[in-house]
């Protein structure tokens, strides 16, 4: 090969690789490609800021304010049964009949025992008028020999009787003296015979009261108008002291117990709280009654009483109803899936991104038969834009779309 065409070979390959170079060093460079900050689309609600009435779901129980349990004051057996539960009774009525006859028997005999001792008083109280009389003369008796005694004494000074008649005085005057002292102890035993047959006799009213309080209370009457609850025994049934026969209540007296949280207790006792719940249909409101005085060892709770309109109510029977409270300044009404932790709340701030806000639980309300919960946000203002679906992981700072 020629000089020439290596020379000419060299140039060519050097133009080549030269022309390579610079198209590489003027290549057109791709755009760099920017990542985006993930979105997460969430649903909103403006905040209103206004005064709510909570409202507490709770569940009361029906009770009788007036409610009798009547038992068996003695031993005996069943004649008759004259209701059944479920029966209304009106006050006075016989609920039911007892065998009295050996109570009956009992009180006759110590109706006869007392009359014996009746009789008894007044033959004593003849005989110790006698031994009064009896006393009072001896003791008449007893004055004359002491007032002889004197003048046989005046006159033996004188000289005018002899020492025995003085003697003799004196020995009538201690005869005299042992006369009473007989006669006082006979008196005596009198009055503590009459003491006895006194205290025999108080023995024996009181039993024979007993007894007719028995019987009494044997005839079991209902003590109001009222409807009967149970009716345990039947007839022929064997029935033992104080065993329950009937309890009764009276359906006017129905009242609804329920137990109210001890956060919402200041507003019962201070009485400025009602109930709602519907009464065939219809809300009705419903006034507070009393509130029990303490809560009870391990139930965060007091008892509260509740009156009860007029219907068919079912003793026992739970219901379901609204407790409300007094009205609260400054609430907020979200869904409750806007909440997070309890109390706390998201809103998406100027910039897209979600602001947790911390509020304080006020209890629920409704609109339009939708649950919302009330909440006190010193955080938030009218107007800001609160999440109201649930977003898992929220966490402030994330990145918001409003759908």
């Amino acid at each position: 090969m020629k000089l020439s065409s290596i020379v000419l070979t060299i140039v060519i390959l050097g133009v080549g690789f030269a022309a390579t170079g610079y198209m590489r060093e003027n290549a057109t460079k791709p755009p760099e490609v920017q990542q985006a900050e993930p979105e997460v689309s969430v649903a909103v609600i403006a905040a209103e800021i206004r005064s709510h009435q909570p409202r507490i779901a709770i569940i009361g129980q029906i009770e009788a304010k007036d409610e009798a349990a009547l038992t068996s004051p003695l031993e005996t057996e069943v004649l008759a049964v004259f209701f059944e539960e479920g029966d209304a009774v009106s006050k006075g009525e016989p609920l039911l009949e007892l065998d009295t006859r050996d109570t009956f028997f009992q009180l006759e005999a110590q109706l006869a025992g007392i009359d014996d001792i009746n009789a008894q008083l007044e033959s004593l109280q003849t005989d110790l008028a006698a031994e009064d009389r009896r006393l009072a003369e001896i003791l008449k008796l007893r004055e004359l020999a002491a007032e002889e005694l004197a003048r046989n004494e005046k006159l033996l000074e004188r000289g005018v009787v002899a020492q025995a008649a003085v003697d003799g005085a004196v020995a009538a005057v201690s005869a005299r003296d042992l006369e009473i002292i007989a006669q006082r102890q006979k008196t005596d035993g009198l009055q503590t015979s009459r003491k006895r047959l006194n205290a025999s006799k108080r023995a024996s009213l009181a039993q024979a009261g007993q007894l007719r309080l028995v019987l009494e209370r044997a005839r079991l009457q209902a003590p109001f108008d009222g409807v009967v609850k149970v009716m345990e025994p039947s007839v022929g049934s064997r029935v033992s002291r104080g065993q329950p026969l009937v309890q009764l209540y009276d359906p006017a007296s129905l009242r609804l117990r329920a137990a109210i949280p001890n956060e919402y207790s200041r507003y019962a006792f201070e009485g400025v709280i009602e109930g709602e719940l519907a009464v065939d249909g219809v809300v009705q409101r419903v006034a507070l009654a009393n509130v029990a005085p303490e809560a009870k060892p391990g139930r965060g709770s007091v008892d509260a009483l509740f009156e009860l309109p007029a219907s068919d109510w079912l003793l026992g029977a739970t219901l379901d109803f609204d407790l409300l409270l007094p009205p609260q300044e400054r609430n907020v009404a979200v869904p409750f899936d806007a909440l997070y932790s309890g109390s706390r709340v998201y809103i998406v701030d100027a910039d897209s991104r979600a602001q947790a806000v911390e509020c304080a639980a006020s209890g629920q309300t409704s609109v339009d038969g939708r649950p919302l919960a009330l909440l006190r946000c010193d955080g938030l203002s009218d107007g800001d834009r609160i999440v109201v679906n649930r977003i898992p992981n929220l966490i402030s700072g994330t990145k918001l779309r409003v759908s």
